[in-house]
């Protein structure tokens, strides 16, 4: 997948993504991924609500979460994760203890 052009859901996936690995880091790695495998149809069944508001309350606040937690448990997968021109990782040494986006896979290196 490209980089998204859409700059707010950019900016909220970089802020959301790096606080839920937090929030997973002590998770049981078979927890962690059976989450991302249970979210995963989900958001290949309505991920352009991402992108294009649904006109259901809360659906778009949903798959948004469910998108966060999915990346976020695939953040700590060998590597990390890439998605739609970002770079998410668990690793510490990636960059920084928050698993923020990768520099480097930003700059193309």
């Amino acid at each position: 997948m490209e980089a998204l052009d859409f700059p707010l859901l950019r900016l909220s996936l970089e802020a959301a993504v790096p606080l839920k690995v937090e929030e997973m880091r002590n998770w049981d790695p078979d927890t962690r991924a059976k989450v991302a495998r249970s979210i995963a149809d989900a958001i290949a069944e309505k991920g352009d609500i991402l992108m294009y508001r649904s006109k259901v309350k809360g659906e778009t606040a949903q798959v948004f979460n469910q998108t966060v937690t999915a990346l976020a448990a695939l953040a700590f997968a060998s590597g990390g994760v890439h998605f739609a021109g970002m770079h998410f990782s668990a690793d510490p040494h990636e960059r920084g203890r928050l698993g923020l986006p990768c520099l480097k896979c930003e700059r193309g290196e």
